[in-house]
């Protein structure tokens, strides 16, 4: 066997006993890598990048870490300490459900082709584009840390066509239909956690989660600071508002405090309710789960034939009649205690039709033609005579 070097920078052995050409180099963690090529060309190239790639410190060390092995890794050590509990059930709820085809394949192995036939392989079982774009995400998040750990070089997301789902078209209501519903659920005892809802923007999460100390009736101001939520691992559990400007303060009608002042009533002059801290409580004056307000809430409204309407479509009712009534995005923004007044744009008004309605008829009074006012005066002057 013949041996050649190149500018001492990896060897390239020619086999004469088993045939064609082996490179070997020294990685920079020390370890020695080699590899066997039938042409020579092949293996200068070969050599060349992988000496490329060290210089660029872009190299990784081989390892048989397999995707079930990373992502487990990656949602206990990066993501359990910093999302919320029912966010990280989900992200472990989609990996055990979409991601058993391709579980074993080893991550420097797994390429897009793999992520796109995962994604192929759901569309035939009908799961829809939504939850395609969800896992995409969490993958992409997973591979891009494998890469910044060092595990892989490129993050094979990089080659994977992002699912597009259609928008969902959002459950538009009106004044009298809000107050249909409104009308519908007094006595029951979420009637203030929903009037709440039509008349704020808050979320189920934060409407549940508040307590009468966060109520200043004299001031009519309420805070929120906390969130009611329920997860497998917590169980039903206080949470902190989804993001920072979720932490606010909110501004009340004397209609909302009367609602609230009336609930409040209610609940003391009942021996078993008179101990609840929370305006929405169950029989036993704690707080109310949240499926069971969801079960309350859609028993009334399929009673009264309004079977399309979700909890949250009075959030985006509301935002679509501020914004209808010429409220500036920052305000309503902040009252929904968005992070991203983009966002509030994006949902509330691009995605209208009429959104450019009043525009338009601003632009047209603009250009329309000006009657010249002295033509017309000396004209009239001129009829008289």
């Amino acid at each position: 066997m013949t041996k050649r070097r190149a500018n001492n920078e990896g060897t390239i052995y020619e086999d004469k006993e088993k045939g064609g050409y082996r490179v070997q180099l020294t990685a920079p963690d020390g370890s020695r890598i080699s590899k066997r090529f039938k042409d020579p060309e092949e293996a200068v190239t070969w050599k060349n990048n992988k000496l490329s790639e060290f210089s660029k410190k872009l190299y990784v060390a081989p390892q048989k870490v397999t995707l079930r092995q990373w992502r487990e890794d990656w949602l206990e050590i990066y993501k359990k300490p910093n999302t919320k509990p029912r966010t990280w059930e989900e992200y472990e709820g989609y990996c055990e459900r979409y991601l058993k085809d391709i579980d074993n394949i080893e991550i420097q192995k797994l390429v897009g082709f793999h992520i796109t036939k995962t994604y192929n392989a759901m569309r035939k079982k009908k799961i829809s584009e939504a939850t395609i774009l969800k896992l995409h995400n969490i993958l992409n998040d997973m591979f891009n840390q494998a890469r910044i750990d060092k595990i892989i070089i490129n993050n094979p997301m990089d080659d994977v066509k992002r699912p597009s789902p259609k928008k969902k078209e959002m459950v538009k209501l009106d004044e009298d239909e809000i107050l249909k519903l409104l009308k519908a659920l007094e006595g029951t005892r979420i009637y203030a956690g929903v009037f709440l809802m039509a008349n704020t923007g808050m979320r189920v999460g934060e409407v549940l989660g508040l307590r009468w100390k966060d109520i200043d009736f004299d001031e009519g101001i309420i805070s929120i600071s906390q969130n009611l939520q329920r997860s497998k691992t917590k169980g039903l559990a206080k949470e902190l508002p989804k993001t920072e400007s979720s932490f606010r303060s909110i501004y009340v009608t004397d209609e909302v405090l009367a609602v609230l002042s009336a609930e409040y009533q209610r609940q003391q002059a009942d021996v078993d309710l008179k101990k609840s801290s929370t305006v929405v409580c169950n029989r036993l004056a704690k707080p109310l789960e949240p499926r069971r307000f969801a079960r309350e809430f859609d028993r009334v409204r399929n009673e009264i034939g309004m079977n399309n309407v979700t909890r949250h479509a009075l959030r985006h009712a509301l935002a679509s009649l501020l914004i209808d009534n010429d409220v500036p995005i920052p305000e309503v923004s902040a009252l929904l205690g968005h992070s991203d007044q983009a966002f509030t744009y994006r949902t509330y008004v691009h995605s209208r039709k009429d959104a450019t309605k009043k525009a338009a008829a601003a632009i047209s009074e603009i250009f329309k033609p000006k009657t010249d006012t002295a033509n017309v005066q000396e004209n009239q002057k001129e009829t008289c005579e």
